[in-house]
């Protein structure tokens, strides 16, 4: 199917979507002032309102504030399809920039590909208005969350199951 606009589309909506897990934005992201606009299962769309701070030293935006648009974007759309008893990890991101950011508000927009029990695969463009910055495609990894340790600071493993 060709949409008449090539950007990411949402996933289709089915009548069985399970509660979207919602991922604390995290300092860094907060840091950088990204803010999650939308989220549905498989779906995520984040902004930067870039301004001098995200430039470099040519006047444009930096590459890893497109960078850490689309991560964090993309990070929101796993999450979207997570259990409580899961998190994940990037595992990594290629990126093509395919044309300059300026000062402005910037956006990414992420659609699951494909989800195993350990792997999640995205893709996300990132625009500023109508102009294509940049896209990538991201593979995360997905794992049980550690339980936590006990008052004495060991974990509730035996001391010789160090897991290296």
């Amino acid at each position: 199917m060709v949409h008449a606009h090539p950007r990411v589309q949402p996933p289709p909506r089915s009548g069985t979507i399970a509660p979207v897990r919602e991922p604390a934005p995290g300092p860094f992201g907060e840091l950088l002032g990204i803010q999650l606009l939308e989220r549905e299962q498989g779906f995520a769309r984040a902004t930067i309102a870039a301004d001098r701070r995200h430039l470099n030293p040519h006047g444009v935006v930096h590459g890893a504030a497109v960078y850490a648009l689309v991560d964090q974007a993309m990070g929101a759309a796993v999450y979207s399809v997570m259990d409580p008893t899961e998190s994940c990890a990037t595992l990594e991101v290629s990126i093509a920039y395919l044309s300059p950011g300026r000062p402005g508000p910037m956006e990414a927009t992420v659609r699951l590909v494909r989800r195993t029990r350990r792997i999640a695969v995205l893709e996300a463009e990132a625009r500023q208005g109508d102009r294509l910055l940049a896209k990538a495609l991201g593979t995360y990894a997905i794992f049980p969350v550690e339980p936590p340790t006990g008052e004495s600071g060991e974990s509730s493993q035996g001391e010789n199951d160090s897991g290296s």
